[in-house]
Order: structure tokens, then sequence, then C-alpha cells
């Protein structure tokens, strides 16, 4: 049977694999012109709509309703935190503060986080033994590797919106690994109490797919228009859109 030690490692494996999405940015030491930053936010934009269809598809399997009403909860939610957030300099996120760093910036990065917490809790409930079966360990083995393959090009979506805002490429993969970070700590309770969290999971899906949703078109593809022109932008977003999507179906 599986132990609770086995879903943290798979777990911790999974999380870590975000981390090399970051990799490809410590090969640009000079930094990004201001179109290669535009573009940039146009690619992330669109790693972040096709990881929002992603989690809107999946989680509609189970409970079509709790999406609908998630997607208008992060909706919500985002715009209650961007009114919180509006004219505050002391907000503050692990070293990310209101002084220097845009907000959305900030809400970008707690959504992500947010947003992890279905994905692990999907791990937990997989690895929980089913009605009739021996054991969870295979089903469960597969969506981890699955998430953590995920992971990479999530994560260089991550890395790659905080490069566009002059982060190192240490601390975008820091922040990549920090955000999916919320998989391990949602892993093992879900797989504890698999009934609770699997009712609960649609609503989360929604939720951190109607989040995203707002910071692409609220933040992301506003600010790539500022630095490049509207058909770059818009070729390189349904690019990265295409190619994440091309790559969730590979797995």
């Amino acid at each position: 049977p599986v132990t609770t030690l086995d879903v943290i490692v798979y777990s911790f494996v999974m999380v870590a694999m975000s981390g090399l999405g970051g990799l490809p940015f410590f090969l640009l030491p000079g930094g990004l012109s201001k179109r290669s930053a535009g573009l940039a936010n146009a690619l992330a934009a669109g790693v972040m709509l096709s990881a929002s269809y992603t989690m809107i598809y999946e989680g509609q399997v189970a409970g079509p309703k709790a999406v609908v009403s998630g997607l208008f909860l992060g909706a919500a939610f985002m715009r209650c935190s961007r009114l919180f957030i509006e004219g505050r300099e002391d907000v503050t996120l692990l070293g990310w503060s209101g002084q220097t760093t845009p907000k959305g910036t900030l809400l970008f990065l707690a959504i992500m986080a947010i947003h992890s917490i279905g994905e692990g809790a999907g791990v937990g409930v997989a690895f929980a033994r089913s009605t009739g079966e021996p054991s969870g360990f295979r089903r469960g083995g597969l969506v981890a590797v699955a998430i953590g393959a995920h992971n990479v090009p999530e994560g260089f979506g991550v890395a790659l919106a905080l490069i566009t805002k002059g982060a190192s490429p240490a601390s975008a993969s820091a922040w990549a690994v920090l955000t999916s970070a919320p998989q391990l700590v949602a892993a093992v309770p879900a797989f504890l109490f698999c009934e609770t969290f699997s009712a609960i999971q649609p609503l989360a899906m929604g939720f951190g797919a109607g989040a995203m949703i707002v910071v692409v078109f609220g933040e992301m593809l506003p600010e790539a228009l500022e630095d490049a022109d509207a058909d770059s932008v818009a070729q390189a977003t349904v690019l990265s859109l295409a190619t994440f999507e091309g790559f969730r179906m590979m797995l």
C-alpha cells in the first residue's frame, strides 16, 4: 500500500521540477531588451492561458457547476485583491514589496501559489486507494509524473514573468519552485482525506483558472503591448499556448 512518505517524496520531486523552467535564463546574463521583455510577457501569457484551460477542462469532468462557480470566485478575488493592494506601499510577499514591485506581480505570484493547491490535491487523491483495488500507487505515480512534467513549462512561465520585471535567473527559478510548493502541502492531506478534497477540487481548479485569466488579460498582455507591437504579441501568445497544449496532450 501507499504510505504518506511515498506521497511526500513524489510530491517533493514534482515541485522541484518547476525550477528546471528557469534554467534557460542563466544563458541570458545581459537580461532582456524592451521588445524581448514584451514578447516574454506574451509567451508567459500563453502558458498561463493554456494552464487555465487545462484546469477548467479537468475540473469540469468532476463538477462543471463547481468549476463555473470557481471561475467567478477567482475573478472576484482578483478584483478585491487589487482594490486592497492599490495605494498600499507596505504590502510585501517574501521580499517583493509594494514600493519596488508592480502590484500585478505580487498578485501573480500569490495566484500561481494558490492554483498549485488544486494540483497537489489531485496528486494526493490519485494516490488514495479506490474501492476494490489494493493500492493507488501506479495511478498516483503517473499523475505525479504528469504534473511534474507540466511544472517545467509552468515554471518557465513564472520565471519568464519575473525576468521581465528585473529578477535574476536564480531568484526567478526559486520563485518558480516556491509557487509550486503548495502542491506538496496539499498532497498529503488530500491523500489522507481524499473524499473531502475530491469534493472541493473542481471549485479550486475553477478558482485558480479564473484568477489566472484575469492576470493574463489585466496585467501580462497590456504590459506586453507596451513593449512590443500587437501582431508580435498575438503571435507569441498563440505560439506558447499551442506549444504548451501540445506538450500537455503528449502526457
